[in-house]
């Protein structure tokens, strides 16, 4: 499957999850918000993204607003949401390298 496909099936599933997603893509490109900045095929990914987060959707979590970063992991990949509660979507090569960046800003983490 090519990444186009791959980005495709996310926001077809996501879609079905949420039947407002389509209209919300549409309505949010362009204005201020935690998707500022981002536009196109990237904004509809984030959007499709965040809607498997907000249904528990993810592979893993890393990381905490509270030290700046917060990464949601669906794949090869990761939803981050800045401390300001801004979002991006970053595409790694394979789950793996996704996984292995996730683990590493754990490692930022204070210990409890």
């Amino acid at each position: 499957m090519t990444l186009e496909q791959e980005i495709k099936q996310i926001i077809d599933e996501a879609t079905a999850l949420d039947s407002e997603l389509a209209a919300d893509i549409e309505s949010t490109e362009g204005h201020p918000g935690p998707y500022e900045g981002i536009t196109g095929t990237d904004l509809a990914l984030a959007m499709a993204l965040d809607t498997f987060y907000m249904h528990g959707s993810q592979d893993s979590q890393h990381g905490s607003t509270d030290i700046g970063l917060h990464g949601a992991r669906f794949g090869r990949f990761m939803l981050w949401t800045n401390s300001s509660g801004f979002k991006s979507v970053q595409v790694f090569d394979d789950e793996g390298e996704a996984l292995k960046i996730g683990e590493q800003l754990d490692e930022q983490l204070p210990e409890d």
